[in-house]
Formats: structure tokens, C-alpha cells, sequence
């Protein structure tokens, strides 16, 4: 995971590439939000109410799996917080 918070990258909007949700994620309704900051290189996972609202932060990695393996590593972690 990264030091940088959601709000050092928000403070630049044109950092942000905001992707579409897929409607298989739609309807899931966990993940409201999927982002890329260029700049920080990170991803961004937005979840919704039930997880607090939290935006999962992580490295991007130029090995797509090495990036999927990490996200998916901390994303139990995170979601736990959430739901207590």
C-alpha cells in the first residue's frame, strides 16, 4: 500500500482517470467508484455505505497481476474495517 490519502490525489483533478464501472460491478453495488491517478500512479476503489464509504488506495504496478495480487491482498483488510 502508499502513503499518499485520497485527498492528495483529489487535490488534483486532472490526475484522476475515472473509470467506467462494468454492470456486472453496477450490480454488485459494493464498488461505487474506480479510479486511476496518473500522476501517483495508484488505484483507487471506492465502496459503498455498508464499508464506511472507504476509498481502498494502492500501487499500480506495471505487472497488471502483480497490481490485481496486491489490491486483492489488502482489499479483507479494508472491508472488515468497514462493517463493524
Amino acid at each position: 500500500m502508499t502513503s499518499a490519502t485520497p485527498d492528495d490525489v483529489n487535490n488534483n483533478g486532472s490526475d484522476l482517470l475515472h473509470l467506467t464501472l462494468s454492470q456486472s460491478m453496477e450490480r454488485g453495488g459494493i464498488v461505487i467508484r474506480y479510479d486511476i491517478s496518473k500522476k501517483h500512479l495508484l488505484i483507487l476503489v471506492g465502496v459503498n455505505h455498508k464499508y464506511a464509504n472507504k476509498i481502498i488506495v494502492s500501487n499500480l504496478h506495471s505487472d497488471w497481476v502483480k497490481t490485481t495480487d496486491t489490491l486483492l491482498c489488502a482489499l479483507p483488510m479494508f472491508l472488515s474495517l468497514g462493517s463493524r
